[in-house]
């Protein structure tokens, strides 16, 4: 991704653009933002601005890690106002057009909008905790062995929406949002 927040770091958008950037991970199922990565552990705030016309697995914005633990703390994106708009998703895992969100994170939004935006699988958001199997049938972790409720206490995975507009969001599942 063209911008990357580490384990504790914290980017805060007020203004400006992340557009036009282009990851290929190839058939790799590596995670990628086309505008903005958050690894597990990080932080992303989103109050004003615009992340559009990127490409990856996902097309805007990536949160978090597939089979994220503890050890790296909770991943969190809070979108205060802006725009996430005319994004696509890529590659084998193709899903989030416009963010993708993965075990251990949180994501709020209080306003915004995110329109235009396209995913195999959720076009304008994807959220998965990746219990039992993962995605598109690949087994990421053995998550199948440990019991539920236990696994949600460490990989559980959120999404509040106190305000903001999800619309004209392209997917063969989960046009607006993919749970």
């Amino acid at each position: 991704a063209p911008i990357t927040v580490s384990k504790t770091g914290v980017l805060t958008m007020n203004a400006g653009k992340i557009t036009s950037n282009i990851v290929n991970n190839g058939e790799s199922i590596e995670i990628s933002g086309g505008g903005v990565r958050v690894s597990a552990g990080g932080t992303f705030i989103l109050n004003n601005g615009s992340i559009d016309n990127n490409t990856a697995s996902a097309g805007g914005i990536s949160v978090g890690d597939i089979g994220a633990d503890s050890a790296n703390g909770k991943t969190n994106m809070i979108m205060n106002g802006g725009i996430i708009s005319s994004n696509s998703s890529s590659g084998p895992i193709n899903a989030g057009g416009g963010i993708q969100i993965f075990p251990g994170s949180d994501f709020e939004m209080n306003d915004g909008i995110i329109s235009d935006n396209y995913g195999n699988t959720g076009g304008g958001i994807f959220i998965s905790d990746q219990y039992v199997t993962g995605y598109n049938g690949i087994d990421y972790s053995n998550t199948y062995s440990t019991p539920y409720e236990k696994y949600i206490e460490v990989n559980g995975t959120t999404m509040n929406m106190n305000g903001g507009l999800i619309y004209k969001n392209t997917s063969y599942s989960g046009g607006g949002i993919f749970v």
